[in-house]
């Protein structure tokens, strides 16, 4: 009995001491991973669970846990990329309107030369971008809100008034560039979100004046035809150069 106890003692010291060097090398390596995502490493793999022991359950805890901070990094990675959009997106918007109103502006410092129907519209012109650049504001603020509109805006718009607003002026601001303008007779009436079109035409005229010369020419057509409309505005600048036209938009 005393042979056969010792035995067993043998037997249970061995097999105790196994699985407590199997928890130790479990929880050195669990320790090892932890500072590695302690130092950052978010994507450090964990060990995966083999048994049910105590050591077995605190990894599959850690696990879940870095799985969940990965989700939450992941998640503040996109966000800051749509605030990073987002403010280029603003500073775009807002840049257009204000070169306008840069522009009348310079024109009434020379009112000497101004007629007063010119200098009335480079006022009544000033104060509409002014008002534009509120509502694109109150639109941006609704838009940190609210990050997608549920539905889009399908109102009834009068494009024609839109360009030839645009039109007259690019004419007032530079009245020494040859302007080739084709309109319908009737008014183009289109559905769709009326500051949205008034921005993207208003971006394409400030473009036209920022990144050609002054004396380019310009040939704005619109037409509407079966229940569809084409606005195409031509210029004649130096257009992008041939370094540009090789890049490989693909790998951007």
């Amino acid at each position: 009995m005393l042979l056969l106890s010792l035995l067993l003692a043998l037997l249970g010291a061995g097999a105790s001491r196994l699985l407590v060097r199997r928890d130790l090398e479990r929880i050195r390596e669990l320790t090892g991973t932890a500072d590695r995502i302690a130092s950052g490493d978010l994507h450090a793999q964990l060990p995966e669970a083999v048994g049910v022991s105590e050591v077995d359950e605190l990894a599959a805890s850690l696990k879940r846990m870095v799985s969940s901070l990965t989700t939450s990094f992941d998640q503040l990675q996109a966000s800051h990329a749509q605030l990073r959009t987002f403010l280029g997106d603003v500073s775009h918007e807002l840049r257009t309107p204000l070169t306008v109103v840069r522009g009348y502006v310079e024109l009434l410092e020379n009112h000497d030369q101004l007629s007063a129907e010119l200098r009335a519209r480079a006022v009544s012109r000033s104060m509409s971008e002014i008002e534009r650049m509120q509502a694109l504001i109150a639109d941006l603020l609704l838009l940190a809100e609210f990050t997608e509109r549920t539905e889009p805006l399908r109102n009834e718009v009068d494009l024609t008034a839109i360009v030839r607003e645009q039109i007259i002026d690019l004419m007032s601001l530079e009245p020494n560039r040859d302007i080739t303008v084709e309109l319908p007779d009737e008014d183009v009436v289109v559905l769709g979100d009326r500051r949205a079109l008034e921005s993207a035409c208003t971006n394409i005229f400030g473009n036209i004046r920022r990144h050609t010369p002054a004396d380019a020419p310009v040939r704005i057509t619109l037409a509407a035809d079966a229940g569809a409309c084409a606005l195409v505005m031509e210029d004649g600048g130096p257009g992008l150069t041939e370094a540009q036209y090789a890049v490989d938009v693909d790998a951007l």
